[in-house]
């Protein structure tokens, strides 16, 4: 009976993850490109993101970013790819059909997670090392917010209101 739970225990641990991959790789496609093409990897020893293609499970290009980049969130349409560099205290924004990086962003100490809005007009980015979140206007790429939250922030989600 014990091998049975563990069976149904691993099978469902299984799905969870492939849901995550499925839903971490639609979120990260490239506007140009069926959803689900691209998967983009903060790579936090390398300064770089890499871009991987889903179709050929192969990386294809690696963007050199700020110094230990930690994570990254797409936008809506996969136009702007926001990554957080947390030994730099800056988010690089990239755009995905050229790749390159065509803003820096002076965020918080050590930043972490980032999320977008519900309108997408904002980024929030968490701020481990100064216990804030700094908010980025997303048409004008600066920070036009810093708000002290709790202590280590690592991670932030938005929410849309009810009605």
């Amino acid at each position: 009976m014990t091998r049975v739970t563990r069976n149904r225990d691993f099978t469902g641990r299984a799905a969870a993850v492939l849901c995550a991959a499925a839903a971490l790789t639609a979120l990260t496609a490239a506007p140009s490109e069926r959803p689900g093409r691209f998967v983009h990897v903060a790579n936090l020893h390398s300064d770089t993101v890499s871009v991987v293609d889903t179709r050929s499970g192969t990386v294809v290009d690696g963007v050199p970013v700020g110094d230990g980049p930690d994570s990254a969130a797409l936008d809506p349409d996969g136009s702007r790819l926001y990554v957080t560099n947390s030994a730099a205290d800056t988010v690089s924004v990239i755009d995905t059909r050229t790749r390159t990086v065509v803003e820096t962003v002076g965020v918080g100490h050590e930043p972490s997670g980032v999320t977008f809005s519900p309108d997408n007009r904002n980024v929030y980015v968490a701020n481990v090392g100064a216990d804030t979140l700094s908010v980025i206007d997303t048409r004008t790429s600066r920070t036009t917010a810093t708000i002290q939250v709790g202590d280590g922030p690592t991670g932030a989600a938005t929410q849309t209101a009810r009605h």
